[in-house]
Protein backbone atom coordinates (compact mmCIF):
# COMPACT_ATOMS: atom_id res chain seq x y z
CA UNK A 1 0.00 0.00 0.00
CA UNK A 2 2.47 2.46 0.95
CA UNK A 3 4.87 1.77 -2.37
CA UNK A 4 1.34 2.23 -4.43
CA UNK A 5 0.81 5.13 -2.74
CA UNK A 6 4.44 6.49 -3.27
CA UNK A 7 4.41 5.49 -6.91
CA UNK A 8 0.96 7.60 -7.43
CA UNK A 9 2.86 10.58 -5.35
CA UNK A 10 5.74 10.32 -7.73
CA UNK A 11 3.85 10.59 -10.92
CA UNK A 12 2.11 13.64 -9.70
CA UNK A 13 4.81 15.47 -8.94
CA UNK A 14 6.69 14.54 -12.37
CA UNK A 15 3.71 15.63 -14.45
CA UNK A 16 2.87 18.72 -12.74
CA UNK A 17 7.11 19.76 -11.71
CA UNK A 18 6.24 20.03 -7.96
CA UNK A 19 9.34 21.18 -6.41
CA UNK A 20 8.36 21.30 -2.69
CA UNK A 21 5.63 20.74 -0.48
CA UNK A 22 4.64 18.12 1.97
CA UNK A 23 2.23 15.46 2.46
CA UNK A 24 0.74 13.12 4.97
CA UNK A 25 1.02 9.47 4.11
CA UNK A 26 -1.54 7.52 6.36
CA UNK A 27 -1.37 3.61 7.02
CA UNK A 28 -2.83 1.14 9.41
CA UNK A 29 0.49 -0.71 9.46
CA UNK A 30 2.82 0.32 12.27
CA UNK A 31 5.48 -1.70 11.21
CA UNK A 32 5.75 -0.92 7.63
CA UNK A 33 5.81 2.96 8.53
CA UNK A 34 8.65 2.36 10.87
CA UNK A 35 10.26 0.24 8.05
CA UNK A 36 10.18 2.91 5.44
CA UNK A 37 10.19 5.87 7.13
CA UNK A 38 13.29 4.64 9.63
CA UNK A 39 15.91 7.50 9.40
CA UNK A 40 18.34 5.38 10.81
CA UNK A 41 18.35 1.67 8.73
CA UNK A 42 19.96 -0.98 10.72
CA UNK A 43 23.45 -2.27 10.00
CA UNK A 44 24.72 -5.51 8.38
CA UNK A 45 22.19 -7.69 6.89
CA UNK A 46 18.96 -7.26 9.21
CA UNK A 47 17.60 -4.71 6.40
CA UNK A 48 17.87 -7.87 4.08
CA UNK A 49 15.83 -10.12 6.54
CA UNK A 50 12.89 -7.71 6.52
CA UNK A 51 9.78 -8.84 5.60
CA UNK A 52 8.75 -7.71 1.95
CA UNK A 53 12.70 -6.46 1.31
CA UNK A 54 11.89 -5.95 -2.65
CA UNK A 55 8.75 -3.81 -1.54
CA UNK A 56 11.15 -2.11 1.36
CA UNK A 57 13.61 -1.23 -1.25
CA UNK A 58 11.57 -0.25 -4.00
CA UNK A 59 9.54 2.10 -1.48
CA UNK A 60 12.49 3.62 -0.39
CA UNK A 61 13.85 4.41 -3.37
CA UNK A 62 11.04 6.50 -4.29
CA UNK A 63 11.01 8.24 -1.06
CA UNK A 64 14.71 9.56 -1.45
CA UNK A 65 13.60 10.51 -5.33
CA UNK A 66 10.68 13.13 -4.08
CA UNK A 67 11.23 16.87 -3.99
CA UNK A 68 8.96 16.96 -1.32
CA UNK A 69 8.40 16.05 2.46
CA UNK A 70 6.42 12.57 3.18
CA UNK A 71 5.19 11.62 6.89
CA UNK A 72 4.33 8.85 7.60
CA UNK A 73 1.05 8.83 10.53
CA UNK A 74 -0.52 5.48 11.68
CA UNK A 75 -4.59 5.48 11.61
CA UNK A 76 -6.68 2.26 12.84
CA UNK A 77 -7.89 0.46 10.73
CA UNK A 78 -11.43 -0.56 10.78
CA UNK A 79 -12.19 2.24 13.32
CA UNK A 80 -15.87 2.38 14.40
CA UNK A 81 -15.42 4.63 17.50
CA UNK A 82 -17.12 8.12 17.89
CA UNK A 83 -14.38 10.33 16.81
CA UNK A 84 -14.04 9.18 13.16
CA UNK A 85 -12.23 11.27 10.81
CA UNK A 86 -11.29 11.87 7.28
CA UNK A 87 -8.10 9.60 7.36
CA UNK A 88 -10.50 6.53 8.66
CA UNK A 89 -12.56 7.17 5.65
CA UNK A 90 -9.57 7.32 3.05
CA UNK A 91 -8.29 3.96 4.72
CA UNK A 92 -11.49 2.51 4.66
CA UNK A 93 -11.88 3.64 1.28
CA UNK A 94 -8.13 2.04 -0.01
CA UNK A 95 -8.56 -1.26 1.77
CA UNK A 96 -11.79 -1.66 0.14
CA UNK A 97 -10.45 -0.11 -3.70
CA UNK A 98 -7.34 -2.79 -2.80
CA UNK A 99 -9.78 -5.86 -1.73
CA UNK A 100 -12.14 -5.31 -5.14
CA UNK A 101 -8.87 -5.15 -7.22
CA UNK A 102 -7.19 -8.47 -5.95
CA UNK A 103 -10.66 -10.58 -5.89
CA UNK A 104 -10.14 -9.88 -10.68
CA UNK A 105 -6.75 -8.50 -10.43
CA UNK A 106 -5.48 -8.75 -14.53
CA UNK A 107 -2.94 -11.93 -14.84
CA UNK A 108 -0.67 -9.27 -16.27
CA UNK A 109 -0.44 -7.38 -13.02
CA UNK A 110 -0.08 -10.07 -10.13
CA UNK A 111 3.18 -10.72 -8.69
CA UNK A 112 6.06 -11.99 -10.67
CA UNK A 113 7.52 -15.40 -9.24
CA UNK A 114 10.76 -14.21 -10.70
CA UNK A 115 10.23 -10.32 -9.71
CA UNK A 116 12.61 -8.00 -12.03
CA UNK A 117 15.53 -6.18 -10.04
CA UNK A 118 15.32 -3.28 -8.84
CA UNK A 119 18.31 -0.64 -8.43
CA UNK A 120 18.01 -0.77 -4.06
CA UNK A 121 18.16 -4.03 -4.54
CA UNK A 122 21.78 -4.95 -2.48
CA UNK A 123 21.03 -8.49 -2.29
CA UNK A 124 18.58 -11.19 -3.53
CA UNK A 125 17.74 -14.83 -2.66
CA UNK A 126 16.11 -17.21 -5.32
CA UNK A 127 14.70 -20.44 -3.98
CA UNK A 128 12.26 -22.88 -5.86
CA UNK A 129 12.61 -20.66 -9.19
CA UNK A 130 11.02 -17.60 -7.49
CA UNK A 131 12.83 -14.89 -6.00
CA UNK A 132 12.63 -14.77 -1.83
CA UNK A 133 11.48 -11.48 -0.58
CA UNK A 134 9.68 -12.26 2.80
CA UNK A 135 10.31 -15.15 5.77
CA UNK A 136 13.87 -15.94 5.43
CA UNK A 137 14.20 -17.91 8.19
CA UNK A 138 11.20 -19.82 8.32
CA UNK A 139 12.10 -21.17 4.37
CA UNK A 140 15.37 -22.14 5.52
CA UNK A 141 14.01 -24.50 8.72
CA UNK A 142 11.60 -25.56 5.99
CA UNK A 143 14.00 -26.34 3.78
CA UNK A 144 15.94 -27.97 6.69
CA UNK A 145 13.97 -29.95 8.42
CA UNK A 146 10.51 -30.26 6.41
CA UNK A 147 11.36 -33.34 5.09
CA UNK A 148 12.39 -35.32 8.12
CA UNK A 149 9.61 -33.95 10.44
CA UNK A 150 6.86 -35.40 7.88
CA UNK A 151 8.53 -38.67 7.95
CA UNK A 152 8.34 -38.78 11.77
CA UNK A 153 4.65 -38.03 11.64
CA UNK A 154 4.07 -40.29 9.61
CA UNK A 155 5.83 -42.66 11.13
CA UNK A 156 4.42 -42.14 14.60
CA UNK A 157 1.22 -41.52 13.37
CA UNK A 158 1.23 -44.90 11.51
CA UNK A 159 -0.18 -42.84 8.14
CA UNK A 160 0.13 -43.70 5.05
CA UNK A 161 2.62 -40.99 3.59
CA UNK A 162 -0.05 -39.08 1.09
CA UNK A 163 -2.46 -39.01 3.96
CA UNK A 164 0.04 -36.09 5.24
CA UNK A 165 -1.54 -33.95 2.98
CA UNK A 166 -4.70 -34.59 4.34
CA UNK A 167 -4.27 -32.55 6.73
CA UNK A 168 -5.02 -28.72 6.92
CA UNK A 169 -1.59 -27.77 7.95
CA UNK A 170 -1.85 -24.11 6.81
CA UNK A 171 -4.59 -23.48 9.37
CA UNK A 172 -2.55 -25.02 12.03
CA UNK A 173 0.44 -23.17 11.68
CA UNK A 174 -1.97 -20.16 11.63
CA UNK A 175 -3.03 -20.89 15.00
CA UNK A 176 0.13 -21.85 16.09
CA UNK A 177 2.07 -18.80 15.37
CA UNK A 178 -0.91 -16.75 17.34
CA UNK A 179 0.14 -18.47 20.10
CA UNK A 180 2.39 -17.39 23.31
CA UNK A 181 5.76 -18.59 23.60
CA UNK A 182 4.63 -20.52 26.52
CA UNK A 183 1.69 -21.64 25.12
CA UNK A 184 3.49 -23.13 21.86
CA UNK A 185 6.43 -25.53 24.02
CA UNK A 186 2.69 -27.09 25.64
CA UNK A 187 1.39 -27.86 22.18
CA UNK A 188 4.25 -28.58 20.67
CA UNK A 189 4.57 -31.31 23.18
CA UNK A 190 0.70 -32.38 22.65
CA UNK A 191 1.37 -32.13 18.88
CA UNK A 192 4.14 -34.66 18.58
CA UNK A 193 3.20 -36.89 21.56
CA UNK A 194 5.70 -35.84 24.23
CA UNK A 195 3.12 -34.66 27.38
CA UNK A 196 4.67 -35.97 30.43
CA UNK A 197 2.17 -39.13 30.81
CA UNK A 198 2.79 -42.40 32.76
CA UNK A 199 3.73 -44.08 29.81
CA UNK A 200 6.43 -40.99 29.39
CA UNK A 201 7.78 -41.14 32.66
CA UNK A 202 8.01 -45.11 32.24
CA UNK A 203 9.58 -45.46 28.72
CA UNK A 204 13.00 -43.29 30.96
CA UNK A 205 12.76 -44.78 33.89
CA UNK A 206 11.53 -48.70 34.13
CA UNK A 207 10.37 -48.44 37.96
CA UNK A 208 7.92 -45.98 37.49
CA UNK A 209 4.19 -47.88 36.96
CA UNK A 210 3.14 -45.00 34.77
CA UNK A 211 -0.39 -45.06 36.39
CA UNK A 212 -2.92 -42.76 35.32
CA UNK A 213 -3.50 -40.24 38.72
CA UNK A 214 -7.13 -39.77 37.61
CA UNK A 215 -8.47 -43.15 37.64
CA UNK A 216 -5.39 -44.97 39.20
CA UNK A 217 -6.19 -48.52 37.32
CA UNK A 218 -5.02 -48.09 33.40
CA UNK A 219 -1.43 -47.20 31.68
CA UNK A 220 -1.56 -43.42 31.35
CA UNK A 221 -0.85 -43.41 27.93
CA UNK A 222 -1.89 -39.92 25.81
CA UNK A 223 -4.53 -41.40 24.66
CA UNK A 224 -5.74 -42.42 28.09
CA UNK A 225 -5.45 -38.74 29.11
CA UNK A 226 -8.19 -38.06 26.55
CA UNK A 227 -10.50 -41.45 27.27
CA UNK A 228 -9.97 -41.79 31.00
CA UNK A 229 -13.67 -42.88 32.68
CA UNK A 230 -12.58 -41.68 35.84
CA UNK A 231 -16.34 -40.20 36.90
CA UNK A 232 -14.64 -37.21 38.44
CA UNK A 233 -13.17 -36.52 35.19
CA UNK A 234 -15.86 -38.09 33.05
CA UNK A 235 -18.05 -35.15 34.48
CA UNK A 236 -15.62 -32.50 34.05
CA UNK A 237 -15.75 -33.82 30.10
CA UNK A 238 -18.80 -33.65 29.74
CA UNK A 239 -19.07 -29.74 30.57
CA UNK A 240 -15.98 -29.22 28.50
CA UNK A 241 -17.48 -30.95 25.82
CA UNK A 242 -21.04 -28.63 26.27
CA UNK A 243 -18.69 -25.58 25.95
CA UNK A 244 -16.96 -26.93 23.12
CA UNK A 245 -20.16 -26.96 21.36
CA UNK A 246 -21.00 -23.62 22.39
CA UNK A 247 -17.58 -21.88 20.99
CA UNK A 248 -17.84 -23.66 17.95
CA UNK A 249 -21.77 -22.32 17.22
CA UNK A 250 -19.66 -18.76 18.34
CA UNK A 251 -17.16 -19.16 15.52
CA UNK A 252 -20.26 -19.58 13.26
CA UNK A 253 -19.88 -23.25 12.41
CA UNK A 254 -22.60 -24.58 10.45
CA UNK A 255 -24.93 -26.72 12.53
CA UNK A 256 -24.15 -30.08 10.13
CA UNK A 257 -20.52 -29.55 11.07
CA UNK A 258 -21.31 -28.73 14.67
CA UNK A 259 -23.05 -32.15 15.19
CA UNK A 260 -20.53 -34.05 13.30
CA UNK A 261 -17.58 -32.52 14.92
CA UNK A 262 -18.91 -33.00 18.25
CA UNK A 263 -20.17 -36.31 17.91
CA UNK A 264 -16.81 -37.44 16.94
CA UNK A 265 -14.44 -35.62 20.20
CA UNK A 266 -17.98 -36.59 21.95
CA UNK A 267 -16.99 -40.27 20.96
CA UNK A 268 -13.41 -40.11 21.69
CA UNK A 269 -13.48 -38.36 25.28
CA UNK A 270 -16.47 -39.41 26.75
CA UNK A 271 -16.29 -43.15 25.69
CA UNK A 272 -14.03 -45.99 25.89
CA UNK A 273 -15.94 -47.70 22.92
CA UNK A 274 -13.43 -48.58 20.20
CA UNK A 275 -15.62 -47.71 17.06
CA UNK A 276 -16.58 -44.21 16.23
CA UNK A 277 -20.60 -43.55 15.83
CA UNK A 278 -21.35 -42.86 12.42
CA UNK A 279 -22.29 -39.13 11.17
CA UNK A 280 -25.89 -37.86 10.96
CA UNK A 281 -25.21 -37.23 7.39
CA UNK A 282 -24.29 -40.68 6.75
CA UNK A 283 -26.08 -42.32 3.38
CA UNK A 284 -27.32 -39.24 2.77
CA UNK A 285 -27.31 -37.92 -1.26
CA UNK A 286 -27.74 -34.33 -0.39
CA UNK A 287 -24.02 -32.71 -1.39
CA UNK A 288 -23.35 -31.09 1.83
CA UNK A 289 -24.12 -33.89 3.65
CA UNK A 290 -21.92 -36.30 1.27
CA UNK A 291 -19.37 -33.61 1.97
CA UNK A 292 -19.67 -34.07 5.83
CA UNK A 293 -19.70 -37.61 5.99
CA UNK A 294 -16.29 -37.55 3.36
CA UNK A 295 -14.95 -34.85 6.01
CA UNK A 296 -15.98 -37.63 9.09
CA UNK A 297 -14.42 -40.47 7.76
CA UNK A 298 -11.15 -38.75 6.93
CA UNK A 299 -11.08 -37.34 10.48
CA UNK A 300 -11.94 -40.86 11.58
CA UNK A 301 -8.90 -42.23 9.32
CA UNK A 302 -6.62 -39.56 10.33
CA UNK A 303 -7.63 -40.21 13.54
CA UNK A 304 -9.96 -38.16 16.14
CA UNK A 305 -6.86 -38.27 18.53
CA UNK A 306 -4.80 -36.09 16.31
CA UNK A 307 -7.87 -33.20 16.10
CA UNK A 308 -7.73 -32.87 19.17
CA UNK A 309 -3.39 -32.18 18.52
CA UNK A 310 -4.91 -30.20 16.02
CA UNK A 311 -4.77 -32.26 12.86
CA UNK A 312 -7.58 -31.71 11.29
CA UNK A 313 -8.59 -32.69 7.75
CA UNK A 314 -8.73 -30.82 4.97
CA UNK A 315 -12.67 -31.53 3.98
CA UNK A 316 -13.80 -29.53 7.22
CA UNK A 317 -13.07 -26.45 5.48
CA UNK A 318 -14.22 -27.81 1.91
CA UNK A 319 -17.73 -28.09 3.56
CA UNK A 320 -17.52 -25.33 5.35
CA UNK A 321 -16.65 -23.20 2.44
CA UNK A 322 -20.01 -25.18 0.29
CA UNK A 323 -22.09 -24.10 2.78
CA UNK A 324 -20.60 -20.57 2.87
CA UNK A 325 -20.95 -20.42 -1.04
CA UNK A 326 -17.62 -17.91 -0.31
CA UNK A 327 -16.03 -16.32 -3.16
CA UNK A 328 -12.99 -16.43 -1.18
CA UNK A 329 -13.08 -20.04 -0.39
CA UNK A 330 -9.02 -20.60 0.33
CA UNK A 331 -9.36 -17.58 3.23
CA UNK A 332 -12.87 -18.15 4.62
CA UNK A 333 -11.70 -22.11 5.34
CA UNK A 334 -8.39 -21.07 6.86
CA UNK A 335 -9.91 -18.54 8.97
CA UNK A 336 -12.69 -20.86 10.10
CA UNK A 337 -10.42 -23.98 10.78
CA UNK A 338 -7.73 -21.81 12.72
CA UNK A 339 -10.51 -20.90 15.02
CA UNK A 340 -11.60 -24.53 15.53
CA UNK A 341 -8.08 -25.56 16.42
CA UNK A 342 -7.66 -22.93 18.71
CA UNK A 343 -10.74 -24.02 20.29
CA UNK A 344 -10.08 -27.84 20.23
CA UNK A 345 -5.89 -27.00 21.88
CA UNK A 346 -8.15 -25.40 24.85
CA UNK A 347 -10.02 -29.02 25.17
CA UNK A 348 -7.23 -31.09 25.56
CA UNK A 349 -5.93 -28.40 27.67
CA UNK A 350 -8.55 -28.50 29.97
CA UNK A 351 -8.31 -32.15 30.27
CA UNK A 352 -4.70 -32.01 30.77
CA UNK A 353 -4.87 -29.31 33.43
CA UNK A 354 -7.55 -31.26 35.45
CA UNK A 355 -5.01 -34.08 35.06
CA UNK A 356 -2.21 -32.47 36.84
CA UNK A 357 -4.20 -31.14 39.27
CA UNK A 358 -5.47 -34.86 40.38
CA UNK A 359 -1.80 -35.62 40.20
CA UNK A 360 -0.42 -32.58 42.00
CA UNK A 361 -3.50 -30.96 44.37
CA UNK A 362 -6.79 -29.85 42.85
CA UNK A 363 -5.19 -26.45 44.73
CA UNK A 364 -2.14 -25.54 42.57
CA UNK A 365 -1.72 -23.55 39.01
CA UNK A 366 -3.10 -24.71 35.50
CA UNK A 367 0.20 -26.62 34.34
CA UNK A 368 0.20 -26.66 30.60
CA UNK A 369 3.25 -29.22 30.40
Amino acid sequence: GILTLLAILKMIIDSYEIQSGSITLYCDNQGALDNVFDKHPKRGIFPLLQRDYDLLGSARSILAELPVTVVGRWVKGHYTGPDRELKHDLNEWADTLAGNFWSEAPPHLLSRRMPENHPMYEAVVYYAQSALTANLKIVLYEHKYAKSLQATIVKNTKWEPDWFHRVAWPAYATAFRALTIFKKISIAKLSHGLWNTGAQKHLYNSEEEGTCPCCQKEFETLSHVFRCQDAGILAAKQKWHSEFQESLAKIGTPVVLLDSLSRGVGWWILTDNPNPPRTMTYGSVVPIDMLTTSAYSEQTQLGWDQLMRGRMSNNWGKAYVHILKSTTPIQDAQLWEKKTIRILWALSIQKWNYRNKDLHGHDTEDALA
